[in-house]
């Protein structure tokens, strides 16, 4: 599934659902890469800003694609999704990601989107302190 802003994608294993304006409450000193605290399914899940982790910029508006992990489960706000699409397997990706691109955005083949490790995005230093 791709992500806007476009050539970011998600495996469809990480999908657990996708929720147009969803309410998400700020917690205070959370860190600037965390929009709040959002209720999944009687569950709370903290909740990240993608346009934020990949360029600084905040999402304004958008959907939450809450995702699971070993982890857990946390949520993605982003601009919006595209359909699903099949995404090139583990042994078809470049060795090499793009230079700047953090390390859970994983190379992709020239015009196929880069995948999102959501394992690694959790190790990424912004988002450490999580809700």
């Amino acid at each position: 599934m791709e992500l806007e802003p476009g050539g970011r994608a998600l495996r469809q294993e990480d999908l657990v659902q996708i929720i147009a304006d969803p309410a998400i409450a700020p917690v205070t000193g959370a860190g600037e890469c965390w929009r709040g605290l959002a209720n999944l399914r009687g569950g709370l899940i903290g909740v990240a800003d993608l346009g934020f982790l990949l360029d600084g910029r905040a999402t304004d508006g958008g959907v939450m694609v809450a995702i699971a992990t070993p982890d857990g489960k946390f949520g993605l706000l982003c601009e919006g999704v595209r359909g699903a699409r099949g995404l090139p397997g583990a042994d078809a990706l470049p060795d090499e990601p793009l230079a700047g691109d953090p390390d859970w955005l994983l190379p992709a083949p020239p015009g196929e989107p880069r995948i999102i490790d959501v394992v690694l995005l959790l190790e990424d230093e912004r988002m450490k302190g999580a809700p």
